[in-house]
Formats: C-alpha cells, sequence, structure tokens
C-alpha cells in the first residue's frame, strides 16, 4: 500500500530549530481518484513564506501492515474450569 505524505520544512534561525511536517496525507486508493487534491495543497504551501520546502512523498508500506496496526488481533485468554455449578 502507498500512503503520500505532504511534508514541510519550515524555515530556520538555526538548524535543528524545527523538524518535518506532515501537511496531509491520503492513501493510494484517494490519491488515484483525486490526485490534485495533495498537489493543490502543495502549491498553496510552497507559496507560504514560511516553510523552504514542501514535497509530496510517496511511502510505501508492505501490504496488510496498516490494518494490523489499525485492528490488532484479539489475543484469547487462556483458562481452565476451575468448578462447575
Amino acid at each position: 500500500m502507498k500512503i503520500y505524505v505532504l511534508l514541510a520544512q519550515r524555515k530556520e534561525s538555526y538548524e535543528g530549530e524545527y523538524g518535518p511536517e506532515a501537511l496531509g496525507a491520503m492513501t493510494e486508493y484517494e490519491y488515484d481518484i483525486n490526485p490534485e487534491f495533495l498537489e493543490e495543497r502543495r502549491n498553496e504551501y510552497s507559496r507560504n513564506r514560511e516553510f523552504s520546502a514542501v514535497r509530496i512523498v510517496a511511502l510505501d508500506i508492505p501490504e496488510g501492515e496498516v490494518e494490523r496496526r489499525l485492528m490488532p488481533e484479539a489475543t484469547p485468554i487462556q483458562a481452565r474450569v476451575a468448578s462447575e455449578e
């Protein structure tokens, strides 16, 4: 699965003043339907004088990893019958 992230770096007074910022993100499915969304936001933020760099970065995530993080499997509780009524 690919996730497209709009990343930016603010202009700094000294190196390391700010870390990179994620300004938006889309899954590959959303991006296929509306790629203009992130591109328009990239153009908008690029015109903003607060940022020295604004880029769309595609992250390739192993299949199923997002689902595993969002919906972890339930772990069964081991138990034995102590007594019956």
